[in-house]
């Protein structure tokens, strides 16, 4: 089914993932390419959190980066439901603009830069564009690879604003499944792929860890995850979905760690914020345990011993990892 066009009415996305629909799926020479691509840009594919100081900054913290893209844009997580098998261009959407935010908030900003302006419309729409990347998976029908979609990120169709782009005839203000079919085994024109190459994100890397995916959020750089593991779609009193005996090849980004002490001992482990595409099937939003935040509609806390054998790649918004300085959520009397 992996390259099958599927129409999903999001309240029906579990079931037909469940079915066997293959959303995303395992690519080595697209892993392979985009390392080249990454190492090219002069970045690191790898070993990233080692190489720009990082190792070790989000222990024992609540991070929660996404908190910068609510700050900038109110209501855009989670977003509008995908409507067809293209959660992989969701996941890739949602890291990028999610360090892009955080990177504005939280980074140094020593060029003032200012966050695109968007229409309600739009921010309910997720910010920034899915179809702008899904046009350049390379083939008709639906699934794709995390790697793949990561290196048409920073070389290809980076961050596109859900607005009108009327010399192009194109409408990308609200979700299309249709409009994200127009392009696949064709590349778009010259015109439109000068249009997506504006705004590219600037770096990428594997992490394989959780420390190094943890250093990673505790950072402000959100991630992409492909993987095959499926999870409840109740949250229990912490907001932790627990792992479920069945299958998703589902592409999620993951927008915040919690290391804090007390949750490593009550969980055995730390946990990650994953940010589904399918709306608000797990509920709405819910409080941070022992804070004043609330996680996003639709997302949900997961175990890193249950999704430790995922594939998660950081999308950054610089050439290099700097360190930015998020507060510590976990800590008393943070606003």
């Amino acid at each position: 089914m992996r390259r099958a066009s599927v129409a999903i009415p999001f309240e029906k996305a579990k079931q037909i993932y469940e079915d066997g629909f293959e959303g995303c799926y395992p690519d080595p020479d697209a892993a392979a390419r985009l390392w080249q691509t990454v190492r090219d840009m002069g970045g690191d594919p790898f070993n990233a959190t080692r190489r720009y100081g990082l190792d070790g900054s989000g222990a024992g913290k609540l991070a929660l980066p996404f908190l910068a893209q609510l700050r900038l844009y109110p209501d855009s997580l989670p977003g509008v439901a995908q409507q067809r098998g293209d959660c992989v261009s969701f996941s890739t959407r949602t890291a990028a603009v999610g360090s892009y935010c955080a990177s504005l908030v939280y980074g140094s900003n020593d060029q003032h830069y200012v966050a695109p302006a968007v229409s309600p419309v739009a921010r309910q729409n997720g910010v920034a564009s899915t179809e702008a990347l899904f046009w350049y998976r390379g083939y008709d029908g639906d699934g794709w690879s995390c790697a793949a979609a990561a290196d048409i990120a920073i070389s290809k169709s980076g961050i596109v604003l859900r607005q009108k782009y009327p010399d192009l005839g194109l409408d990308l203000t609200e979700y299309s499944p249709t409009m994200a079919g127009k392009w696949g085994r064709l590349s778009p024109p010259e015109k439109v792929q000068a249009m997506t190459n504006d705004n590219l994100c600037r770096n990428a890397t594997n992490c394989k860890t959780y420390e190094e995916v943890r250093d990673m959020l505790a950072n402000g750089y959100c991630l992409s995850t492909c993987g095959s593991e499926a999870f409840t779609d109740k949250r229990n009193a912490y907001g932790i979905c627990d792992r479920a005996n069945k299958t998703w090849h589902h592409a999620i980004a993951a927008i915040a760690v919690d290391d804090r002490p007390e949750t490593v001992e009550r969980e055995k482990g730390g946990l990650i914020l994953l940010q589904n595409s399918w709306g608000d099937y797990c509920g709405g939003a819910r409080a941070i345990w022992n804070t004043d935040k609330q996680i996003p509609v639709g997302s949900f806390w997961a175990r890193w011993r249950d999704i430790e054998d995922r594939y998660f790649i950081a999308l950054g918004p610089s050439v290099g990892w700097p360190a930015n300085k998020l507060p510590n959520w976990g800590l008393e009397n943070i606003v």
